[in-house]
């Protein structure tokens, strides 16, 4: 009877639970009763495959276009018009990536409670005050009246993916849909060009200014200096992307304005990055070209992998575009947004890298009275735009949005206690991507369009000077044997006070006082006098985030927000090692794993170790197993190679990370400087290298003077000490790729709906980019972003074919039950690539589509 009973019970918490399950929501998560709707998930898997052959009619097309879906789910679209041509773009990338392109322009127009809830207040928040939907309509509408052409391209994409959501909803939507109970609204105009703006905030350097402005005062003058030193100086070892060069601070800040930069940091840092390719942290790229004189075919080869945040489905989606109008070109594109990004047309190929510089954004300290701001001698009122959030399953929340000359009052956003308490303290933003001129010097949408259609240096270079944000180096290279490298954007010049003359050399790099007598915005940079090569000497161009230019250069770019250098350093080595190359070793050196940083610190701490053994001091037996590791690392064909199986790497990633902060962290302590950005790793290599003995090494917390040789050898044994403790005692557990992970999260978090963890190779400074966290629960390294996109082009020439091939990460359809949910996924794991059916398709299509009038 009693067992019965208990069966009983069970039975009926369980009733309870499946009938809470079915009728109500948790967070995002929608009551589950939506899987049992009839017109609910269970119609998604017939989404999930194109059928054979499909007919769509739409009577706003001009003429037929043609569609070879290839075996990896890429379209090849064939039609006679441009307008036609995008409209079938939209509605494949409606098809397949309708969610995540929704997410995409909710995010950037500050519309995400109204899908997900309460918890993105904040993130709608943050994105209304910068202001992308305000500028967004002010372009669109100079685009309708003064660029008609561009949107007219613009509203036919839009008007594609329309046709997929009309014919779709509400029976047969993606699957996010029914979790969180929503539907999509139309597409308009408005939101292709917040998506364009959404990408170039991602890849802006936003926060440097607001750190430096911290360093700067916490820490004495000649210090700042000396580890955070002039734009111009640059250290002996670096290796600029431009080869050949190229054609007054407020000292006294107050506790509140300290605390308010702080205060705002915190808020910046809480917003969740919806999508991983967002935020500063490891953004990187690598791309690259040489000439046919360092080639076996005599053709030009190009590579390019920019380095993005990952997650599932991909943030690229693969299209090849032919057009009667002049388009027959492949590559990669965001979705919700029509056009190419980083790919090849029959003559042309180019790819991006991230500039990195610090000059694009600048922050002003604003005099105001709380309804206006000191400005150029006078009072004036605050433009003020009102903003409404709706909230799922909440009450609208209506706040106010402050601006000035410079930009939106971001400080607006701290607790409205705090400001209360403090009503001076007012911090502006402003950035170039929505403070270029609307007046046809930048277009980016034109910019694009013609880079697409280029077919040759002169056409290219003539639509490159339309790019404004975000700064992007663009590598190129053509079938005339030309290569070429720019450091493309609308890169501001400045002039001390609102009357002063532009000055290349002044840089943003403080927070500026807002009253007209800081450095104030002059124009940008003219696109004639912006870093270029072309055919360079050396006879090739490499752009790993590095330094953009030397010293030569007259204008300002950007400080110590530029990469270390080491990605660079590894490519630049291994392009002048030979003239014989192939795609087969574009294809090793994009899934290179030598870190080039160990290269430079490893010897050194082995030349340490030794000294101190040959001194008589001894060492436990754990670290002397840990230094034997290195030791062998060092002789082996592996060395320095960040592999999976191997331990070394393990110990010195962990050891590295100990060394910076044994340098630093005892004198950021004493100077209140805690939590804020140390100096690069290159200041730490130039004096591990040069200056052994340097005031630096010294450990303020104990008694005596201490050198570089204590600090390595301290830093190896707290290594091995935090290697037992969090991995193990078992050094055969310390394999890189046991704590080194890679994993691939899906818009919703939805576990069955992720891939991975799976080992991973490769660092942060490996050209094979792997900038990775330490992750407590998962007691490893993740992970966090990388090669987006790996593509390799030989331009072929006359009596050669083009070639080319590409990955990315993922699969073309955000369908889980496709199979190209993340079949590319796979190749990308193990360092292999699609063919490009450029030329033809022929014995690799798997479905066509026709769209008809």
């Amino acid at each position: 009877m009693k067992t019965v009973i208990i069966k009983e019970i069970f039975a009926l918490l369980g009733l309870i639970g499946f009938i809470i399950l079915l009728v109500m929501s948790f967070g995002i998560i929608p009551a589950l009763g939506n899987f049992l709707n009839p017109f609910g998930v269970w119609t998604v898997p017939s989404n999930a495959e194109y059928p054979t052959s499909m007919v769509i009619r739409d009577s706003r097309l001009t003429g037929m276009v043609h569609v070879n879906i290839d075996k990896y789910g890429i379209p090849h679209i064939y039609a006679q018009t441009d307008k036609d041509l995008l409209f079938a773009l939209g509605y494949l990338h409606a098809r397949n990536r309708l969610f995540e392109m929704d997410m995409f322009r909710r995010y950037a127009g500050g519309k995400l409670s109204e899908l997900l809830g309460s918890d993105y207040i904040n993130v709608d928040k943050y994105m209304l005050t910068i202001g992308f939907n305000r500028r967004a309509q002010k372009e669109l509408n100079y685009l309708k009246i003064n660029e008609t052409y561009y949107y007219n391209l613009i509203q036919s994409y839009c008007n594609g993916i329309n046709l997929y959501i009309s014919q779709n909803s509400p029976t047969n939507l993606p699957l996010e849909y029914y979790l969180i109970s929503a539907a999509p609204q139309p597409w308009r105009p408005i939101d292709v060009v917040l998506a364009k703006y959404l990408q170039a905030w991602g890849l802006t350097a936003t926060r440097y200014d607001l750190d430096f402005t911290l360093l700067h005062e916490k820490l004495p003058k000649s210090v700042f200096n000396e580890l955070y030193p002039n734009w111009t100086t640059g250290l002996p070892f670096e290796e600029p992307i431009i080869p050949d060069g190229s054609k007054g601070f407020i000292e006294n800040h107050n506790t509140i304005f300290t605390q308010a930069i702080l205060n705002l940091l915190d808020y910046m840092e809480a917003i969740p990055p919806i999508f991983k390719s967002l935020g500063e942290n490891g953004i990187g790229s690598n791309n690259w070209a040489v000439n046919g004189s360092k080639t076996s075919t005599g053709n030009p080869l190009l590579a390019g992998d920019p380095h993005l945040g990952h997650q599932i489905p991909s943030v690229w989606y693969e299209v090849h575009l032919i057009s009667g109008e002049g388009y027959n070109t492949t590559g990669v594109t965001f979705p919700g947004i029509p056009y190419i990004i980083i790919g090849h047309n029959d003559h042309i190929a180019w790819s991006l890298t991230n500039v990195g510089g610090d000059s694009a954004v600048d922050w002003y300290n604003e005099t105001s009275n709380g309804t206006h701001y000191y400005y150029n001698g006078k009072w004036q009122k605050f433009s003020e735009y009102h903003e409404i959030i709706n909230v799922k399953s909440g009450s609208p929340i209506s706040f106010t949005v402050r601006e000035t000359v410079h930009g939106p009052v971001m400080t607006d956003l701290i607790s409205h206690k705090y400001i209360n308490e403090n009503p001076g303290v007012c911090l502006t933003m402003k950035w170039s991507g929505t403070h270029t001129p609307l007046d046809g010097t930048y277009n980016i949408i034109k910019a694009i369009y013609g880079i697409n259609k280029a077919k040759n240096w002169t056409e290219f270079n003539e639509s490159l000077k339309y790019w404004d944000s975000p700064p992007q180096n663009f590598v190129y290279a053509d079938d005339q044997g030309n290569i070429a490298m720019t450091v493309a954007g609308a890169h501001p010049i400045r002039k001390q006070g609102v009357l002063g003359t532009p000055n290349g050399t002044l840089t943003g790099r403080f927070v500026q006082p807002g009253n007209g007598t800081g450095e104030e915005w002059a124009g940008f940079i003219p696109y004639g006098k912006i870093p270029q090569s072309f055919n360079p000497k050396q006879c090739y161009l490499v752009s790993a985030n590095q330094r953009s230019i030397n010293e030569s250069y007259q204008y300002y770019l950007g400080t110590n927000s530029w990469d270390p250098g080491y990605r660079a350093r590894e490519i630049n080595r291994v392009l002048r090692s030979k003239n014989d190359f192939t795609m087969d070793d574009f294809k090793k050196l994009q899934s290179d794993n030598y870190d080039y940083s160990a290269s430079q610190f490893v010897p050194i701490l082995i030349k340490v170790w030794n000294y101190s053994i040959s001194k008589g001091d001894t060492y436990s037996a754990d670290i002397q197993v840990a230094m034997s590791k290195i030791y062998q690392w060092n002789k082996s064909d592996n060395r320095f190679i960040m592999d999976r199986y191997l331990i070394a790497p393990t110990i010195y990633w962990k050891w590295i990370e100990l060394y910076q902060q044994n340098t630093w962290s005892d004198e950021f302590t004493n100077w209140g400087a805690v939590g804020l950005k140390f100096p690069a790793i290159s200041i730490l290599e130039n004096i591990t290298k040069n200056d052994p003995n340097s005031v630096w090494f010294n450990d303020t917390s104990i008694h005596g003077t201490q050198d570089r040789n204590y600090t390595m050898l301290k830093t190896l044994n707290e290594t091995v000490d935090w290697l037992k403790s969090n991995i193990g005692s078992n050094i055969n557990k310390w394999t890189w790729g046991n704590v080194h992970k890679i994993y691939f999260e899906h818009l919703t978090g939805l576990k069955t709906l992720n891939r991975g963890p799976y080992s991973h190779d490769g660092s942060s400074w490996t050209p094979n980019n792997a900038y990775c966290q330490w992750d407590s629960d998962e007691k490893a390294y993740i992970a966090q972003l990388g090669p987006s996109w790996r593509m390799i082009i030989d331009l072929g020439n006359l009596t050669t074919q083009l070639t080319s091939i590409g990955v990315y990460p993922g699969g073309q359809n955000s369908n889980p039950v496709s199979k190209h949910y993340d079949d590319l996924l796979q190749l990308w794991l193990n360092y292999q690539y699609h063919n490009i059916y450029f030329k033809s398709q022929t014995g690799v299509v798997e479905a066509t589509i026709l769209f008809t009038r």
